[in-house]
C-alpha cells in the first residue's frame, strides 16, 4: 500500500491499495495538488488529468509518464528531476527550486575581512 501525503500538512490525498511503488500507477484524475513526491519513481505512470498543483517533484523521474492534460501549475523540480520526452516544465508552469541537497551560494560578506571582532 501507498499513500500519497500533502507536502506540508502530512494530510491523506491519495492511497494506491495493491501497489508497492508508484512506477506504472494509474493515477487519472487523482488529486494530488501540493503533494510530497520528492524523489517518486513514477515512470510510466498513468497522470491524465491529476491535479499536480504545487507538488514536489524534486529528483522525481516521470520518464515516460503520459501527463496529457495533468496540472503541473506551481510544481516544484531541481535538477535531478526526470521528464517524459518532449515535456517542458516551464511551459507548464512548473518552478525550478534547489532540493535540500543542493549547495546554494551564500550572500557576499559585507567587509574586506580585515574587521575586528570585538
Amino acid at each position: 500500500m501507498i499513500t500519497i501525503r500533502h507536502r506540508r500538512t502530512g494530510e491523506t490525498l491519495h492511497v494506491l491499495r495493491d501497489a508497492e511503488t508508484l512506477r506504472g500507477a494509474d493515477l487519472r484524475r487523482a488529486q494530488l495538488a501540493g503533494a510530497d513526491l520528492r524523489s517518486a519513481d513514477l515512470r510510466g505512470a498513468y497522470l491524465p488529468n491529476a491535479d499536480l498543483s504545487g507538488a514536489d517533484l524534486r529528483g522525481a523521474d516521470l520518464r515516460e509518464a503520459h501527463v496529457l492534460d495533468a496540472e503541473f501549475r506551481g510544481a516544484l523540480y531541481d535538477a535531478g528531476t526526470r521528464w517524459p520526452r518532449y515535456f517542458r516544465p516551464r511551459w507548464n508552469g512548473c518552478l525550478r527550486r534547489p532540493s535540500p541537497g543542493e549547495v546554494t551560494p551564500a550572500a557576499r560578506p559585507e567587509g574586506d575581512g580585515r574587521e575586528v571582532s570585538s
